[in-house]
């Protein structure tokens, strides 16, 4: 997804905003994004690792892995970056990983 801007020239932040785009505007966003669940974001902190897993994943994926409500992080991460929050209808939860070790 490109980067939605508002007619001021604002960052705009979606649920399909790419995370790499949200990262952009202010690096303390690394920051907030791997103290939700350190355990899947801390490879953030590695500059190759980010260039590699930002462009992948969108900012509703985020929020279910975070397990917290897509509009509180679209809020947070405007906060911190000075981006527009766009609100969004809630729908259905994208499903979480399994937490039982595959049989292979």
């Amino acid at each position: 997804m490109d980067r939605a801007q508002n007619d001021k020239g604002t960052l705009v932040l979606t649920e399909n905003t790419r995370l790499s785009i949200a990262l952009d505007p202010h690096p303390a966003v690394v920051d907030y994004i791997v103290a939700l669940k350190p355990h899947d974001f801390a490879r953030l902190h590695n500059p190759v690792m980010r260039r590699l897993m930002a462009p992948r994943i969108t900012l509703g994926r985020v929020a279910a892995m975070a397990r917290i409500p897509v509009n509180e992080l679209l809020e947070r991460i405007a906060v911190i970056s000075g981006a527009v929050a766009e609100r969004h209808e809630q729908s259905e939860p994208l499903p979480n990983s399994a937490h039982e070790r595959p049989p292979w």
